[in-house]
């Protein structure tokens, strides 16, 4: 996966554009070992999404004041979505980062054959 220095340059770069500090995401990464996984991968997927929309929306490396109105990282909300983008020319969608771990061989099999269904 990353480690701890790659996480901090990720998270540091996806506050600089947002323009909010992501508590709720910093403690989760600094929490129980297990659940670092699932919380990397949200990490990683904010980002990519925070680096698509500057690149494609802006034509430019540099995030702009407006560009945290355009993407809402779950925050301190539980129960909502991980990140809700508000594009021009389109409504409103949200993303929900899944990473999934099989905890026998059947659900192994299972998530091997997801993508095909």
């Amino acid at each position: 996966m990353i480690n701890e220095y790659q996480a901090e340059f990720l998270l540091s770069q996806c506050e600089m554009w947002l323009r909010t500090e992501l508590h709720t995401l910093r403690c989760h990464l600094r929490g129980e070992h297990e659940q670092t996984k699932s919380h990397l991968w949200e990490l990683i997927v904010l980002h990519a999404t925070a680096s698509a929309v500057i690149s494609s929306h802006y034509q430019q490396k540099e995030a702009t004041p407006d560009i945290s109105s355009l993407i809402q990282p779950e925050g301190e909300q539980q129960g909502v979505p991980d990140i809700c983008l508000t594009l021009d020319q389109c409504d409103p969608f949200w993303v929900e980062v899944a990473y999934l771990t099989p905890r026998n061989h059947k659900q192994e099999t299972d998530i091997e054959r997801f993508p095909y269904y």
